[in-house]
């Protein structure tokens, strides 16, 4: 059965959510669908191109006026699916529905096409900053549009625990990962330190500021043990500015490393050195109070308790988590390590914990039920 899986962004190596998506797709092709991925990928030029494998289905250019096209041109993709008879479309939705979107969405039911419409954050209104006119006009228009899925979108592919999204019902998965993609955590002892790592594309909701303030807050009141928090990743500029500020504020340089993206053996060293990682622990700042964590579960991939404050019934019973309070509060140290030390788990434990089930070949099963014949 022919396939696309169609996303509206460039997918760059080191970048969390284009691995989630290529792990996805490899596993829709595990499965044995026939899957094409198109991708938004910009040129040696900066134009940006709709591309499948090498082939560039359309062009939304450079410049102001490819915002307009990139929410109004879609002709290339829909000539692709007719071209190639494609069935079945996965589209990873990111805030984008307007009257053009709706009606590519029509041409397809029209087809015959199966339209799943994954929403990788729901609720997700909290995300949208409506600081201007334009922005306002935007989530307008988007609001309006997304209560028409239900004309033509057959399932909404959802992380939460809702039945029923924008009048469509929904397919519910939780977040996975490629385990034979991941390391286990090596074990590493470094006698007189505690170490705290944190990966994430940086955002207001992964709350990492939380911990910076514990760490000011442990050693004001005289704590004598070495903790380093490691922060890999990139992400928004004034997140990480402000951390910075924090950092010089509270003289924690030496116990806060701001060390930028990293990948592979690399970041491999990061999570060998670290006794825990920490997770969101910001997404009440967005209204998020449930959450299927695609971290969470690369933490748990790896091997290593981690921390975070949302609810998540994938990991909420799990005894090597450690949930903190879903507010701005400092996140305690003293509390961090003594959980730690409370251990009674390994990496081994930890990772059999979610292994197969949190498989990314497992998760997308559960998408492909929904089509007849696929997956007895």
């Amino acid at each position: 059965m022919r396939m696309l899986f169609l996303v509206f962004q460039d997918l760059k190596e080191s970048h969390g959510i284009s691995k989630k998506i290529i792990y996805q797709y490899e596993a829709f092709r595990n499965w044995g669908m026939d899957i094409d991925l198109c991708s938004l990928n910009p040129d040696e030029t900066g134009r940006r191109n709709y591309v499948v494998r090498d082939r560039i289905l359309g062009s939304i250019g450079r410049g102001p006026l490819s915002r307009l096209r990139f929410f109004a041109d879609y002709r290339g993709i829909y000539n692709f699916i007719r071209e190639q008879e494609i069935k079945v479309i996965y589209i990873r939705y990111t805030h984008f529905a307007n009257p053009f979107f709706l009606s590519f969405l029509k041409k397809l039911k029209k087809r015959g096409v199966r339209i799943f419409v994954e929403i990788p954050t729901y609720p997700y209104d909290g995300e949208l900053k409506t600081s201007t006119f334009l922005s306002r006009m935007k989530k307008r228009v988007e609001y309006i549009s997304r209560n028409q899925f239900y004309r033509y979108v057959d399932r909404i592919v959802t992380f939460s625990d809702d039945k029923i999204i924008f009048g469509t019902p929904t397919v519910k998965i939780s977040n996975g990962v490629d385990f034979s993609k991941i390391p286990i955590k090596r074990s590493f002892e470094e006698k007189g330190t505690f170490n705290l790592l944190g990966v994430a594309s940086m955002a207001a909701w992964h709350g990492f500021d939380r911990v910076i303030d514990g760490l000011h807050a442990y050693y004001s009141k005289g704590g004598k043990e070495s903790v380093h928090f490691y922060i890999v990743g990139g992400g928004k500029q004034e997140i990480i500015d402000m951390y910075k500020r924090k950092i010089a504020a509270y003289d924690l340089s030496e116990y806060v490393h701001l060390m930028g993206p990293a990948s592979g053996n690399t970041l491999d060293e990061y999570f060998d050195k670290a006794h825990l990682a920490i997770g969101a622990i910001g997404g009440h700042r967005k209204n998020l109070f449930q959450a299927k964590s695609l971290k969470n579960v690369e933490y748990a991939a790896r091997g290593i308790p981690f921390v975070y404050s949302m609810k998540n019934e994938d990991f909420d019973q799990q005894p090597y988590i450690k949930k903190v309070s879903m507010d701005d509060s400092a996140v305690s140290i003293e509390e961090l390590m003594a959980f730690y030390r409370s251990a009674t788990w390994s990496s081994a434990e930890i990772r059999k914990s979610v292994e197969p089930r949190l498989s990314w070949y497992h998760q997308m099963g559960i998408v492909l039920k929904e089509l007849p014949g696929v997956v007895e």
